[in-house]
């Protein structure tokens, strides 16, 4: 099977799930690429993809550079983010996914000169090797952020 013909499977199950739900299929699919380099990120970009999802701050640094030229690319940012890291990829990427702690956030809106979406990352398990806010400490953080 192609990436072309797993593509169009991929988007017809998500078409699928969304009309068995009885909700809209405005959904957007994610192409995790933190075994693909730039070319075969390229290669997807050129059958229709936009998301794309990296993991290490230096391999997203690396990608972001060499596919620079394609206009309406859409970078997540999927892994654990050091907060040393945040001034390197803030101003690159459209979302950062793995916001875990209070000094993260912090540091994010420090160093970010426009809007980024972000995601807080809850460990609701309590399992300690397990990142993310507890479910105490994120709902203090949203109390102290007036949301």
């Amino acid at each position: 099977m192609t990436k072309k013909d797993n593509l169009i499977q991929i988007e017809n199950n998500i078409a699928s799930a969304c009309e068995k739900a009885g909700r809209s299929n405005d959904v957007h699919l994610i192409a995790v690429t933190k075994t693909i380099d730039a070319e075969g990120i390229r290669e997807l970009y050129d059958l229709g993809l936009r998301n794309f999802g990296e993991n290490r701050a230096d391999v997203f640094l690396e990608k972001y550079e060499a596919l620079k030229d394609l206009p309406d690319i859409v970078w997540h940012f999927i892994g654990s983010l050091q907060t040393r890291k945040v001034r390197d990829i803030v101003e690159k990427v459209d979302a950062i996914h793995s916001v875990d702690r209070p000094s993260l956030v912090k540091e994010i809106e420090k160093r970010a000169t426009k809007r980024t979406p972000c995601f807080l990352q809850i460990n609701i398990s309590g399992e300690e090797s397990k990142h993310g806010f507890t479910k105490e400490s994120a709902i203090r953080f949203f109390k102290r952020s007036g949301f």
